[in-house]
């Protein structure tokens, strides 16, 4: 995707559009006023000067459309490059979706993708085609998530959200979420700049609610509460980064607050069809590659196993959910069938190498220090 990447950041960076309405407009303004110099029937007008600025507009303009077309071919061949290409090819190990139990899995990962984003008329279609049934209560409470989404990154209302982290504060405490405290302080940000000549609705606001927070939050309290020694918009401020409002704070605390909802009602943070989709995004180039590679050696290369893959895939630190052991004999990945093992000195080892080990001898000996084990002092490890 690094070819795709570069091709995005220099159609980005080529400016010749810009340039060509800027002079465009500079022309179409020249033009008007030598219309109104017509009308007056003054001596100063000069066709040949009109028709010099015309016909080096018109120079500049086929040069900028030339310099435009060529950033945008070189962009179309790169996608046709990384994109060109047979799925059903490169990927074989596809989702039997003929089967009924796959088709209706896939279809409930749909289904709850739709819901997160308040789509309920999809997610409802497609429930009454495969017959699934979605908990009366689990929508109630995506109405309720949609409902505050819109009060929150559209109007810029936090009552509702609010409303709902007070509801929800021992189950946000429980998993360690200060999203009661950043609403009550995008609420205190909100009163105290939509007051300027008076700081005593903030301060009242403040009064109120931050005294539960004091053990947790004292340090961006403390500077709260003294930047109502100014007015909001004042330079000599020196609090103004804790009031701003620039940096969309009211798209993060919903992502913070749709989060912590989904924690709640069992659902992982993200939606795992978005995550999927944008792993095999990152991975498709790499799928692409070796079945390239294959073709031009005219051998199918080694890929035989459907949870591993013959090459190595580097997803952001996003993607990643599960720990990874190299097994230190094998130098091979651990997997659900071939599981690490902890011998009593706790070093691990997989279980395949642990086999190999058993068959030499009745004890096992560690590999990596003098001590020997019996197989009942040895455990499988489970990552968490």
């Amino acid at each position: 995707m690094n070819i795709v990447q570069e091709e995005v950041e220099r159609l980005g960076k080529n400016k010749a559009l810009e340039k060509c309405i800027k002079e465009s407009n500079d022309l179409l303004s020249y033009l008007k006023q030598k219309q109104e110099q017509l009308n007056q029937d003054t001596d100063d007008l000069k066709v040949q000067d009109v028709q010099i600025k015309v016909n080096y507009w018109a120079n500049q303009s086929l040069k900028h459309e030339k310099s435009l077309n060529t950033v945008i071919k070189k962009y179309q061949k790169s996608i046709d490059k990384v994109f060109n290409f047979d799925l059903s090819e490169v990927y074989r190990h596809r989702i039997p979706l003929e089967s009924t139990r796959c088709r209706q899995l896939v279809d409930r990962a749909l289904i709850m993708h739709l819901l997160r984003i308040g789509d309920f008329e999809a997610a409802n279609t497609i429930a009454k085609m495969d017959n699934i049934q979605v908990p009366d209560q689990l929508l109630n409470k995506f109405h309720e998530l949609e409902e505050i989404s819109e009060d929150l990154t559209v109007h810029h209302r936090l009552e509702k959200a609010i409303a709902w982290a007070n509801v929800n504060k021992h189950n946000l405490q429980r998993i360690g979420s200060d999203l009661q405290f950043n609403l009550h302080k995008l609420k205190f940000i909100d009163i105290y700049k939509k007051n300027p000549s008076s700081p005593y609705p903030a301060y009242e606001y403040a009064k109120i609610n931050f005294p539960h927070f004091g053990n947790t939050h004292l340090d961006v309290i403390s500077k709260l509460m003294s930047s109502t020694i100014f007015t909001p918009n004042e330079p000599e401020n020196p609090y103004l980064d804790s009031i701003d409002l620039t940096s969309s704070p009211y798209q993060k605390l919903f992502t913070q607050l749709s989060r912590d909802f989904c924690s709640f009602v069992g659902l992982s943070s993200e939606s795992p069809i978005f995550n999927t989709l944008q792993a095999s995004y990152i991975a498709i180039p790499n799928f692409v590659k070796f079945n390239r590679i294959s073709k031009m050696k005219n051998e199918k290369l080694d890929w035989t196993s459907e949870n591993e893959l013959p090459f190595e895939v580097e997803l952001p630190k996003s993607l990643q959910f599960h720990s990874i052991f190299i097994c230190p004999v094998s130098k091979e990945e651990t997997t659900p069938q071939n599981s690490p093992m902890a011998l009593g000195c706790r070093h691990l080892i997989s279980k395949d190498s642990l086999a190999k080990l058993k068959k030499r001898n009745s004890s096992i000996k560690c590999p990596y220090c003098p001590k020997t084990f019996a197989a009942n002092e040895i455990q499988e490890v489970q990552f968490i």
